[in-house]
C-alpha cells in the first residue's frame, strides 16, 4: 500500500487527503464491539481523519466529554421506527458528505445497508462490521440479503467470514479479517488497583467472569459448574455484569445451594483488578464472535477456560498452552476443568500456560496492530473505490 510521509502521518496518495468518515453505532460506554469502537476513533482523529459520529443511544453521547473535537449527532434508539431513523441517517450523511461510512453490531449495519440504497449514491464507501456469530442474528434472512448491498464487511474471526461465504454466500473478497487487540499496558496498569471486595482477602480460591447477564453469555452453565466444584473444593464465585437474567441467574445460585458464595457485582469501570487476582477466569458463551475479555484476562495473568464455540475462542486459546477449551453447555466437563485448575494451580505447568497466553496476546492481539490494520484496510478500501468510480464515471 502506498503511503507518503507527513509530520508522521499517514496520508493516502490519491486524493491528496485522508478519507472523511461518518461512524455509526449504537454506544461507546459498555461492550467489546463499542469499546473498540472509541478506541478506532481516537486513533483515526489522532491520524488526522475528519470524523462524525452518529450514535442511537442518548446516554452515550457523553463522548463528547471523551472526545470533544468531535462532530456527535443524537439519531435515536435503536428501538424506533425504522423509516424515521433511516431519514435521519439521510440527512446527516447529506450535512457532513462523508467518504466512508463505517457501522458496527447488526442493527445499525441495517440502518447504514437501507440508507446507502435508498441514496443512490455509488461515491460513498459503505462498510460494516460483523462482531458476532451471524448464525444468531434475529432476522438471518433479511440481514443477509442487506449485507451483500455493503461495499466491505470487515469480521473479527476467520470463524465469522468463513460462516459469512458458506452459509450466506457472500463473495470472499469482500470480506476481510481483523481480529480484536487490547492494550496490555493499560491494563496491568489499571489491575494495579488495590481497592477490592473483601473476599480477596481470604485464602479461598475466586473463580471469575466478565459479561452481560444475557443468554448469550450462559452464566447458568457457570454456576451448576461452580455447585459441583464447590462439593469438593470450597471457593468463590464472582460475575461481573448486568442485564436482564440476573434475578434468574440469583434464583439458580440459590436452588444449587451456591448463593451464599457467589458475588453478582453487576458493572465494574475497573474489572482488571478483580481479574488480575482471581484464580481463575471463565467464559461459558453459547456464541461468541472474537471475546476481547479472554484476551483482557489473558494479559492479567489469570489461566482461562472457555467453551470451545464456533467463533472466536479457538483462534485465541491453543488447548493446554495458552487455556483450556471445553464443550458448549456442558457443566460436568467445564466443572471437571475447573477442578483439574484449582487443584494445580500453584504447580508449575500453569504458571507456564499463564506466561504463554500473555506472550501471545502482545504478539498476535495487541492494540496497535489492530488499528494499524484498520487504518491501512480503510485507507486501501477507499484509493481502490476512488479509482473505480472515476474511472466509470468517465465512460
Amino acid at each position: 500500500m502506498n503511503f507518503r510521509s507527513q509530520t508522521n502521518q499517514a496520508v493516502i496518495d490519491k486524493p491528496d487527503k485522508r478519507p472523511s468518515f461518518l461512524i455509526l453505532t449504537g454506544g461507546f460506554e459498555k461492550g467489546g464491539a463499542e469499546r473498540r469502537m472509541v478506541i478506532l476513533i481516537k486513533h483515526l482523529c489522532r491520524e488526522g481523519f475528519n470524523i462524525h459520529i452518529g450514535v442511537f443511544s442518548k446516554q452515550n453521547c457523553t463522548i463528547k466529554n471523551k472526545l470533544p473535537y468531535i462532530s456527535v449527532t443524537y439519531l435515536g434508539s435503536r428501538g424506533m421506527i425504522p423509516l424515521v431513523t433511516i431519514l435521519k441517517v439521510l440527512k446527516l450523511i447529506s450535512s457532513t458528505q462523508p467518504e466512508i461510512i463505517f457501522s458496527n453490531l447488526r442493527q445499525v449495519n441495517i440502518i447504514a445497508v437501507l440508507a446507502k440504497i435508498l441514496s443512490f449514491s455509488n461515491k460513498i464507501v459503505f462498510l460494516l462490521g460483523v462482531s458476532n456469530n451471524p448464525n444468531y442474528h434475529p432476522n438471518p434472512l433479511f440481514t443477509r440479503l442487506l449485507y451483500k448491498y455493503a461495499n466491505r464487511l470487515i469480521a473479527n474471526s476467520h470463524g465469522t467470514k468463513n460462516y459469512l461465504c458458506n452459509e450466506w454466500g457472500l463473495d470472499e473478497k469482500s470480506i476481510h479479517v481483523i481480529h480484536n487487540g487490547v492494550n496490555s499496558n493499560e491494563i496491568t496498569s489499571l489491575a494495579e488497583d488495590d481497592t477490592l471486595f473483601e473476599w480477596y482477602k481470604e485464602s479461598l480460591p475466586i473463580i471469575i467472569t466478565v459479561g452481560r447477564l444475557y443468554p448469550q453469555k450462559n452464566h447458568a452453565c457457570l454456576i451448576k459448574a461452580f455447585s459441583i466444584v464447590s462439593k469438593e473444593i470450597e471457593s468463590r464465585l464472582i460475575i461481573i455484569g448486568e442485564g436482564p437474567l440476573q434475578q434468574s441467574l440469583e434464583k439458580l445460585a440459590r436452588s444449587v445451594g451456591v448463593a451464599e458464595n457467589t458475588w453478582f457485582a453487576e458493572y465494574q469501570i475497573n474489572p482488571y483488578k478483580f481479574l488480575s487476582r482471581s484464580s481463575l477466569f471463565i467464559l461459558s458463551s453459547e456464541w461468541e464472535g472474537f471475546p476481547n475479555v479472554l484476551l483482557e484476562a489473558m494479559v492479567c495473568g489469570v489461566p482461562v477456560i472457555s467453551t470451545d464455540v464456533d467463533f472466536g475462542p479457538r483462534e485465541i486459546i491453543n488447548h493446554g498452552k495458552t487455556g483450556f477449551l471445553v464443550p458448549n453447555d456442558d457443566p460436568v466437563a467445564l466443572a471437571d476443568q475447573i477442578h483439574y485448575i484449582l487443584k494445580n494451580r500453584s504447580e508449575e505447568n500453569i504458571k507456564v500456560i499463564i506466561n504463554n497466553a500473555r506472550k501471545k496476546v502482545e504478539a498476535e492481539f495487541s492494540l496497535e496492530e489492530m488499528v494499524k490494520k484498520y487504518q491501512e484496510y480503510f485507507v486501501g478500501v477507499y484509493n481502490n473505490h476512488y479509482a473505480e468510480y472515476h474511472s466509470r464515471s468517465k465512460v
